[in-house]
């Protein structure tokens, strides 16, 4: 199971370093240059790198690496994400 939200600063992540800006555009079409950290992650079984960017306190967390992946999400405060591979 994937749990978020969680701390970054909790986590001590080592914020990324790059040699210009990266820009991103929400939902709401407004453009924004987060912090962005780096993160490791137990997916099934392998260790991976991932991307984790900050939003003023909210981290956020990429859906590349959901490909093939079933989410259910419990929208409240502290409501569990549940994260299942889907089988073909």
């Amino acid at each position: 199971m994937l749990r978020l939200p969680f701390q970054i600063a909790t986590l001590a992540l080592p914020e990324r370093r790059t040699l210009s800006p990266v820009r991103y555009r929400l939902a709401d079409e407004s453009i924004v240059i987060p912090q962005s950290f780096t993160a490791r992650i137990l997916w099934e079984g392998i260790e991976r790198p991932v991307r984790v960017l900050q939003l003023g306190s909210h981290p956020l967390v990429g859906m590349g690496f959901l490909y093939g992946y079933r989410v259910c999400v419990e929208a409240l405060d502290g409501g569990d994400i549940e994260v299942t591979l889907i089988e073909n």
